[in-house]
């Protein structure tokens, strides 16, 4: 197609192309691309949606290599078909069932559809229709493409292979043009909030390493959110299952998984692939550990405890660091600078850092119960509950909390979930980070200043924590949900968690 606009037009291919690429930026929505450092600093973490927990992020794109034989498109295949059920796959539940595009254009018809059925696809009834197949793609026209995104909307593309969709386009690998439309790939997948998994080969040269392996281009692993490189255990056995799967993301930590070829009578009902689990952590102690840690976090809310109360709630360790590290190179939690200890961190989960509520007032905050009787406390005093806090720190004995959780709350959060019921009862610390928390005693209100005057308008013109503002440097309505100081208010915004000078403030209407 490019040829025949060239030709028609005479205007040579680099004219087509900057013309390609001024269209391109006439179509984009513009995004506010500076900012200072308070304003940058203050943005937030935003948590990672995950196809696979720790190894696909939804709207990103990876490249998975190997050496021919080794098993790559046998293991884009598996996640398919996990991604399709809603099964496990590396010893992780992918999160939910969903579509899959799946460009094959690598192999024939006759040799996709024997993988499928030994695979079991045929088997799957959510096949039907969660999964769609191309057999002919090319990189230089992505309008094939974009047209089955905006149509079948599916959650991963599968693309089998590089090699194969940019034949057509007369670039060798080592070109340095040959990675741009690579990014136009990896844009258009993230427009429309699908996975990728870009299908390459490594080169043959035994003195390369890691990346280097890669054939073509150090600017095609750049181009994508990681790589996954995929090795023989013992390349000089064929016959040898045990295959370690590389995973190096752009950002966090890398990581090696052990996985083992089944055999292919068994495909249909125990997968491809059998995950053995992390390299030096077959056991799987430390994810177990890792999971503990969500699990006390959530309980939480968000508003973050530090090392010494996690380890003093999960007796942990020292492999504890590890561990945190391990979330936070992740995404999936965070962790920010303490407010007592500048120098100690906070962890938290992501999912809820930012406080940014989607349905304000959908879930009200859980209700502290006192006591192992699991006696409902209807009605707390806060200036009890200040003095609680004050009254411990953190070397004080754990406080046992009940799981029930009052009903009658009278001055919600609507930024904290409740806490769900669990089998057993969790032990945490009485102290939590983040200020004190939604304290409406008279000693922590606030006036605000009168804007206009209307008889609709509220006569409460009392502000403290829970209440609802607004402001005109933060766009819709905010929420006050800690401290309130002499000056100013601990807010959640649409740009996350900030401290806000009282006199910008207005009570919402």
């Amino acid at each position: 197609m490019k040829g025949q606009i060239c030709s028609s037009y005479r205007i040579k291919g680099t004219e087509f192309d900057a013309l390609c690429k001024i269209l391109e930026s006439q179509n984009s929505t513009p995004q506010k691309t500076t900012f200072n450092f308070t304003e940058f600093m203050s943005m937030g973490s935003e948590a990672i949606d995950w196809i696979i927990p720790g190894f696909l992020p939804k709207a990103e794109t990876i490249l998975l290599a190997a050496q021919a034989k080794v098993g790559k498109t046998l293991t884009a295949w598996d996640i398919a078909y996990a991604v399709i059920a809603g099964d496990r796959i590396f010893g992780e539940q992918v999160n939910g069932k969903g579509k899959v595009l799946i460009v094959s254009s690598d192999e024939s018809p006759n040799s996709s559809r024997r993988r499928f059925k030994a695979r079991g696809f045929d088997l799957c009834p959510e096949a039907t229709d969660n999964l769609r197949i191309m057999t002919h793609l090319d990189l230089s026209n992505l309008l094939d493409l974009e047209s089955q995104l905006e149509d079948f909307r599916p959650d991963l593309v599968i693309i089998d292979s590089l090699t194969s969709i940019t034949r057509e386009s007369g670039l060798s690998e080592k070109d340095a043009e040959f990675v741009r439309p690579i990014y136009r790939l990896k844009d258009l997948l993230g427009r429309y909030g699908a996975a990728g998994i870009l299908i390459h080969h490594e080169s043959k040269n035994k003195e390369a390493k890691s990346i280097d392996k890669v054939s073509g281009s150090a600017r095609i692993v750049a181009a994508t959110w990681g790589i996954w490189q995929l090795v023989a255990a013992n390349p000089d056995d064929e016959k040898s299952p045990t295959r370690w799967l590389k995973i190096k993301p752009r950002e966090g930590e890398a990581s090696t998984h052990i996985l083992e070829v089944n055999p292919k009578d068994s495909w249909p009902s125990q997968g491809i692939f059998t995950y053995i689990g992390e390299f030096g952590d077959e056991s799987g102690e430390k994810k177990t550990q890792g999971e503990r840690v969500i699990e006390l976090l959530n309980t939480y809310n968000g508003r973050g405890l530090t090392y010494k109360e996690i380890d003093e709630t999960l007796q942990i360790g020292r492999n504890l660091y590890r561990v945190l590290d391990g979330l936070e190179s992740k995404q999936i939690i965070s962790k920010r600078r303490s407010q007592h200890n500048q120098k100690q961190w906070v962890y938290a989960t992501l999912s809820t850092t930012n406080l940014e509520c989607e349905n304000p007032g959908d879930s009200p905050p859980p209700t502290l119960l006192l006591g192992d009787d699991s006696e409902e406390v209807k009605t707390l005093d806060t200036q009890v509950l200040e003095d609680i806090h004050i009254g411990f720190t953190y070397d004080s004995h754990i406080i046992h909390i009940p799981q029930k959780i009052n009903e009658g709350v009278n001055s919600p959060n609507p930024c904290l979930d409740s806490v769900s019921p669990t089998d057993s009862d969790i032990h945490i610390p009485p102290v939590l980070e983040g200020g004190r928390g939604c304290d409406d005693s008279s000693e922590n209100q606030t006036v605000l200043p009168e804007t206009e005057s209307d008889d609709s308008q509220s006569s409460d013109r009392t502000l403290k924590a829970g209440s609802v503002v607004t402001c005109e440097k933060y766009p819709g309505e905010i929420l006050v949900i800690g401290e309130i100081s002499g000056t100013q208010a601990h807010c959640c915004t649409t740009f996350g968690d900030k401290w806000i000078a009282l006199s910008d403030l207005a009570l919402s209407v």
